[in-house]
């Protein structure tokens, strides 16, 4: 392969990197799943007959994004490349080794739902809040502790299995469990895989780093990539110290960085470097920023939360031209100030969910169409709901039942379209089943809508917008945590949530909040003012007085 005109010098190194394993790190907007591309088609190239390609990812949508680019360069041998996340990676392996795993046949992924409702008839009398904290725990012990279950998980491990279930994490622990204690098997996994790559490396926890450890052969070449410096979900159990570790861990390997920035501007760059580098877990490596665009840093404080929201819109309307006659009839958003932006450049992040109803209100107001991403996985669609619970029903019919009953039950909503999709990729009923419980809160965010996100910032990562607001940029909200550890995440969630702007990046804030039932004055986060003030344009004026969503005409309808 030679080396091709979208690839730079750095990128071309990794790509190309043969003689052992290989961690990158690619902070963001430097070309992450592109590179991981081209190094997954370079071992392509001298993949012997008898050997498979093993790409990992965290999300059904990082997996289908790979699945579509790989199969573009490799459409008759695509299927030499398994492409999954970590959990249908692992369901796959359960069910091809099914009774070595000591599962029943044709298990299925249990709901939430069926898990508690479980849960509940083996520990009677407690209340929902109690149940809920026991699942917690027992989640956490499968996926970052080493050694036996408690009995509180193993008596719920035992009664899901009567009734042909695993629950989320059974997926990841049974298959660890079975590599670890059939040795055949885990050499078969060892000896089909020459070349094995992860994805968002800085996110995987106990179970998932002992997964690799097991999959991996002496013969395997292993490509972890990932940032450090957006490592957000250890309240999951993920631990990037295994992300430090890996040159330890899979000796001997090669670490190599990626620096050159292709999304940013320099100055939104620069403000978010000064945020993450004063972390005191991070080696902070400065991103260069290689595109020259225009960019600009406002910081703003509104007076409450609903003067915040209107800001925003304000803004959106500014950026995008005005989106109804009221707007332009007023003299609100004259034509200078349009700036040629679309709702699909436009993303408003959140630390918590709680922010998003005053903004979506004021959204609503002014007639602006948007999406809110993380709002519920497709199992919990209500327009679906009924629908699911009588297909669990049926999980020992034949597929055709299924898709029967589908056809009959037809509506025009998005979920039941995404429920026949998957239904039509199954090879029969558990599968499908398991599928549906497999999705994920961000499957349903429409890259694409022409409407405005509503992101909680840990649902941003990943993406890219021209315009980003971050809203309540105060202390108990960003950062939410004050201990030393929680600091440090929140610190790398805020660098991920400012990452996300090309070319405009909106902090805002408010004087007072509503906390807890009360009006408390607000305290700018401390992140603000670790960037330099030339960075910033500071505002501070009243936002404009709410308007009547009935005195003005929406041109966008429902939504």
């Amino acid at each position: 392969m030679q080396r091709p005109i979208d690839v730079n010098a750095t990128q071309w190194q990794a790509v190309t990197h043969t003689a052992q394993n290989l961690l990158i790190v690619a902070g963001p907007g430097t070309g992450k799943t592109h590179t991981l591309i081209y190094r997954i088609l370079y071992a392509f190239e001298s993949l012997s007959d008898d050997k498979r390609i093993l790409a990992v990812t965290f999300t059904n949508k990082s997996a289908q994004e790979m699945r579509t680019r790989l199969a573009r360069y490799l459409p008759s041998s695509a299927q030499r490349v398994d492409v999954g996340t970590f959990h249908s990676f692992c369901l796959s392996l359960l069910r091809e080794h099914t009774r070595k795993a000591k599962l029943p046949e044709g298990f299925r992924v249990a709901g939430r739902n069926e898990t508690v409702q479980i849960a509940k008839k083996i520990w009677r009398g407690k209340k929902v809040k109690e149940i809920e904290e026991i699942l917690k725990s027992i989640s956490w012990q499968k996926n970052t502790q080493e050694g036996e279950m408690s009995s509180r998980a193993v008596t719920l491990w035992e009664a899901m299995r009567q009734e042909k279930l695993l629950d989320f994490d059974d997926i990841l622990f049974d298959a660890v469990q079975l590599l670890r204690d059939n040795g055949e098997i885990r050499a078969q996994m060892q000896a089909q895989y020459s070349c094995i790559c992860v994805d968002e490396y800085q996110d995987i926890n106990f179970i998932q780093h002992q997964l690799l450890k097991f999959l991996k052969g002496s013969q395997c070449a292993l490509t972890a990539i990932g940032d450090p410096r957006q490592a957000i979900y250890g309240f999951r159990g993920s631990d990037v110290k295994f992300f430090h570790s890996f040159t330890e861990d899979f000796a001997p390997a090669r670490t190599l960085s990626l620096s050159d920035n292709y999304r940013a501007s320099e100055n939104l760059l620069k403000a978010a470097g000064q945020v993450i580098e004063r972390s005191s877990t991070v080696n902070f490596t400065p991103l260069v920023a290689r595109i020259h665009a225009q960019g600009r840093l406002t910081v703003y404080q509104a007076a409450s939360e609903r003067a915040e929201a209107e800001y925003i819109v304000h803004e959106i309307e500014k950026l995008i031209g005005g989106t109804s006659f009221f707007s332009k009839d007023s003299k609100r958003v004259g034509v200078c100030e349009a700036e040629g932006f679309t709702f699909a450049d436009t993303a408003i992040l959140c630390r918590l969910k709680s922010q998003q109803r005053v903004i979506i209100e004021a959204l609503e107001r002014s007639g602006i169409p948007y999406q809110v991403c993380g709002a519920r996985p497709l199992f919990e669609e209500p327009e679906i709901a009924d629908m699911i619970e009588a297909l669990c029903a049926m999980s020992e019919q034949p597929l055709e039942k299924i898709t029967q009953y589908l056809s009959i039950r037809k509506n025009d909503s998005k979920a039941y379209a995404r429920l026949v999709e998957l239904a039509q990729g199954a090879a029969d009923t558990p599968q499908f089943l398991s599928e549906i419980f497999l999705q994920r809160e961000d499957d349903n965010y429409e890259v694409k809508a022409e409407k405005v996100s509503v992101l909680t910032m840990h649902a941003a990562k990943g993406l890219e917008f021209a315009v980003v607001f971050i809203a309540g940029c105060e202390e108990n909200i960003i950062p939410l945590s004050q201990d030393l550890a929680g600091l440090e995440e929140e610190r790398r969630l805020f660098y991920v949530a400012m990452t996300r702007a090309k070319t405009l990046l909106y902090l805002t804030r408010t004087a007072q909040r509503l906390r807890h039932g009360k009006i408390r004055a607000a305290q700018t986060s401390r992140f603000l003012a670790d960037i330099e003030d030339q960075l910033k344009d500071l505002q501070q004026r009243p936002a404009r007085k709410p308007t009547d969503k009935h005195s003005q005409l929406d041109f966008f309808g429902k939504r």
